[in-house]
């Protein structure tokens, strides 16, 4: 198989696995492999593998309200509606959707048949130990029913098909011919993979004669299918403040305000005792924070699954293990929800004022970790307190001022002014701005609307606890 869709096909078996641990009563959130790792055994939901796509994903499940033939792909914008033969299967068919580029706006869903039951392809993954063998062997009952992949912001085939290529060898790398556009929806155009995947399935015969079924009926399902332009992970995040209470890892109780203001950037690391991948990367996480030092800049650990007394010494006792001396805390009330974790490890990049500059890294990426900060230094990536949230002290009111990036105002940018469930909007005029007197206290902030000459802002701002300016930059299209 091709080492794109290996990756993906592992992607499920991930994925699969933290289904099992659900049940359990364990984190729902699987592990992510390292980018650069060597390239391991196919379908080993531990392996790690090359290349561009964060080995994780998150299960397509149907919500309470879908009907009974709807299968919702949700974090890939597909929805589709399942003929008869795709509902009742002897073998297993595994849907999967992920945003495979960390808030970057590339998605794909597929639909890989299993030439063996249910039961049998659930207690593969429940193993404590799975042979080479039995590997090898789950990997000849697979194969693919369709991939699709989604790219947003009106951009091309090209540049989603140079963003699969990327890393890969030229032996595998994939053409435009390979892709079939479907549609395009709210900027976002959908493209199934008519190429070779590369599998080399060895169906047994009943299993052979389903899965061919199954590929007869492919175009009628993907026709039917209902698109959506997907939400972008962390779309709110980013220029939004972090503030919360904790404790560290030792018991202590530190604010986030401690926390930040102490370097310039501070890499926030999410990473769980049940999760390899995070447990690998923390000796060199340990040296990086050494390095980062000389630059005004830590990392800083947030242990995930810190919630009990035995995990959190077990937690420690990793930590020793590792050589970690750097700061780590414990979860506070909300934070998975605030920072929308759903893989591990993910990092944050926060400023000296508590707000997130940009989009996190989702996986165990350490040689991307040091030139993300570097770049944010440099002013590559901007501040988010020196270019999005200027606040200054306005005298009576809450005042918001909208310009470019050369400082310009920008009128017509529709404004929204919230708290709690009420929501004021306003729209700027020529001096670029809207004001609000309502009492103080702390209130979100949205654009709803941009001008047509720019790109939508779907940040979430926030105002100081008392009358001051908040100043948001528009980027041009």
């Amino acid at each position: 198989m091709k080492r794109f869709f290996r990756m993906l096909i592992s992607v499920t078996m991930i994925a699969c696995l933290s289904l099992n641990m659900l049940a359990c009563g364990s984190e729902n959130s699987a592990p992510v492999a390292d980018s650069e790792a060597a390239d391991h055994q196919l379908l080993d939901f531990l392996s790690i593998s090359e290349g561009n796509v964060p080995m994780s994903s998150t299960p397509a499940t149907d919500s309470d309200n879908t009907k009974y033939n709807e299968k919702v792909l949700p974090d890939a914008g597909v929805t589709l509606n399942l003929p008869e033969e795709f509902v009742n299967t002897d073998g297993y068919i595994y849907y999967s959707s992920q945003d495979i580029s960390s808030g970057n706006g590339i998605y794909y869903a597929s639909a890989i048949y299993y030439g063996v039951t249910e039961e049998e392809f659930f207690n593969y993954l429940t193993k404590e130990e799975v042979t080479e063998e039995e590997t090898e062997a789950l990997a000849r009952q697979a194969d693919s029913i369709f991939f699709i992949f989604g790219i947003d912001d009106n951009r091309s085939l090209t540049e989603l098909v140079d963003y699969i290529n990327e890393g890969m060898p030229a032996s595998e790398k994939y053409s435009e011919s390979s892709f079939h556009k479907l549609t395009t929806v709210d900027g976002c155009t959908f493209y199934e993979f008519t190429g070779d995947a590369g599998f080399n399935s060895q169906f047994q015969d009943e299993y052979a004669t389903e899965y061919e079924t199954l590929i007869s009926l492919k175009d009628e399902l993907i026709r039917n299918a209902t698109f959506t332009a997907p939400e972008r992970p962390f779309a709110n995040l980013v220029g939004s403040k972090l503030s919360f209470t904790t404790k560290d890892i030792d018991g202590n109780t530190i604010t986030s305000d401690e926390i930040f203001s102490q370097h310039e950037v501070t890499m926030l690391n999410v990473w769980a005792t049940w999760c390899h991948y995070c447990i690998e990367e923390l000796p060199d996480l340990e040296t990086l924070n050494k390095e980062l030092s000389q630059k005004d800049c830590a990392i800083v650990g947030l242990l995930g699954d810190g919630t009990d007394q035995k995990t959190i010494n077990d937690g420690l006792d990793i930590m020793a293990e590792s050589g970690v001396t750097y700061l780590n805390i414990l979860p506070w009330d909300g934070w998975d929800t605030s920072l929308e974790v759903k893989s591990w490890p993910t990092s944050f990049y926060v400023d000296r004022n508590g707000y997130v500059v940009c989009l996190p890294i989702v996986g165990a990426s350490v040689s991307k970790y040091g030139p993300r900060i570097d770049s944010i230094l440099s002013g590559e990536i901007s501040l988010s307190d020196h270019e999005n949230n200027v606040l200054n002290d306005s005298g009576g009111a809450y005042r918001i001022f909208v310009v470019d990036k050369d400082k310009n105002p920008v009128s017509g940018v529709t404004v929204q002014f919230c708290a709690n469930d009420i929501c004021k909007m306003a729209v700027t005029g020529e001096s670029g701005m809207v004001s609000f007197n309502d009492e103080e206290s702390v209130y979100e902030v949205h654009i709803l609307k941009a001008p047509d000459n720019y790109k939508p802002d779907n940040n979430v701002y926030y105002t100081e606890d008392k009358y001051c300016d908040l100043t948001l930059i528009l980027e041009k299209k």
